[in-house]
């Protein structure tokens, strides 16, 4: 506002500059008066593709396969087959654990299973029995040790109890330095590394790598999609398009089952549909091309939009494209718009004149003048 001084723009409340639109604006036309001029669009060459179904389909969820556990059947090792290596450590929220290795230095398989004894030890003080299982530690699995293989151990320790926190302000440990695991075929470990049993002390089950879990696989993952898209759409028509599947791969990819797939414009819809697998397999090194029809719905906006394509799936086969839509909106001409100034004032207050703001005047046409502005 001219002529307003720093304490007089304070006190102005706010304003608020908004366009007024007459007769357009995102109101839908009726579809007899549609006001976008649509243009000859030409359509997709869907020559070749295979027919769109209109199919429910189902969004593909891995499931787990059988496991194959290493072989557990060999002999007891003893204390004297095996060397003891620390891992380092790890935990959260108050448990703690900590990692060992034990190898097989011998020269014959032998395997260490289930929960050991493990006892810790402090000159002068009680030992020590650790409880078998703990937050962390318990479900290991064990396995064959061959000559040189490796099978740990976790021991765990906890931070929070009673002893812990009977005294405000003082938090305790009780540190013992000695660990003695026995070993079933024969023997003692014995491990050098201070533990804080003041909570308790937990052991796990000798452990062994295992295989990975392994899960299904959609019979397209790996493959790739794009769109053939006309160059543009009507809204409240169906769009009629080409995906093309790609098997990058040098194995044909069966379609069984038959991958579920979305589609929209803006995003992708929540509907699934199932591809037509009337073509049952993808061969290896090949495109086949899948027609679709997508309804756009009327109330959708003139202008550039993306059209989104992808399986229904836990993976990445996806596609993207752009069209025109030429919606039943009607566009707003300059015309027809004007813009409203709102001032809000703090009541009481008059703002200065402003010069050379009169309506009409030759150097500053349509400005208002300071006495037609009224407090709120």
């Amino acid at each position: 506002m001219c002529g307003l001084t720093r304490a007089g723009r304070a006190a102005a409340v706010a304003v608020v500059a908004a366009i007024a639109a007459s007769g357009c604006g995102s109101m839908v036309a009726p579809l007899t008066r549609a006001a976008s001029p649509t243009p000859s669009i030409r359509p997709v060459d869907e020559h070749g593709a295979v027919r769109w179904v209109d199919r429910p389909g189902r969004f593909f969820e891995p499931s787990p396969l059988p496991t194959h556990r290493l072989p557990a059947n060999a002999r007891p090792c003893t204390s004297a087959e095996l060397r003891v290596f620390p891992e380092g450590g790890d935990g959260g929220g108050g448990h703690s654990y900590q990692t060992f290795a034990l190898r097989n230095v011998s020269r014959m398989t032998c395997i260490l299973r289930g929960y050991p004894s493990v006892v810790a030890s402090q000159p002068g003080r009680p030992d020590v029995t650790a409880a078998d299982g703990g937050f962390f530690v318990g479900r290991e699995r064990s396995a064959n040790m061959p000559p040189g293989g490796t099978t740990r151990l976790n021991i765990e320790t906890e931070r929070d109890c009673s002893a812990r926190y009977a005294n405000p302000g003082r938090y305790p440990t009780l540190l013992y330095h000695t660990v003695t695991i026995g070993i079933a075929g024969g023997g003692q470990v014995v491990i050098h590394q201070p533990f804080d049993v003041l909570c308790g002390l937990y052991t796990g089950r000798f452990a062994v790598s295992q295989p990975p879990q392994r899960y299904t696989h959609s019979p397209v993952s790996g493959a790739r999609a794009a769109l053939e898209l006309p160059g543009g759409a009507v809204a409240g028509t169906t769009l009629r398009y080409v995906v093309d599947l790609t098997n990058p791969t040098g194995t044909a990819m069966t379609l069984q089952p038959c991958p579920g797939y979305e589609q929209g414009i803006g995003s992708v819809g929540k509907n699934i549909l199932e591809l037509n697998c009337a073509v049952r397999r993808l061969p290896a090194h090949r495109t086949v091309r899948f027609a679709m029809e997508l309804a756009v719905p009327g109330g959708t906006p003139a202008g550039p939009a993306t059209v989104h394509w992808q399986i229904a799936g836990p993976f990445d086969v996806a596609a993207s494209g752009s069209l025109h839509v030429y919606g039943r909106d009607t566009p707003c001409r300059p015309s027809q718009l004007r813009v409203v100034i709102t001032v809000t004032l703090t009541r009481g207050w008059t703002p200065p004149p402003c010069r050379g703001t009169q309506p009409g005047s030759a150097g500053h046409p349509g400005l208002v003048s300071a006495d037609q502005f009224r407090p709120a």
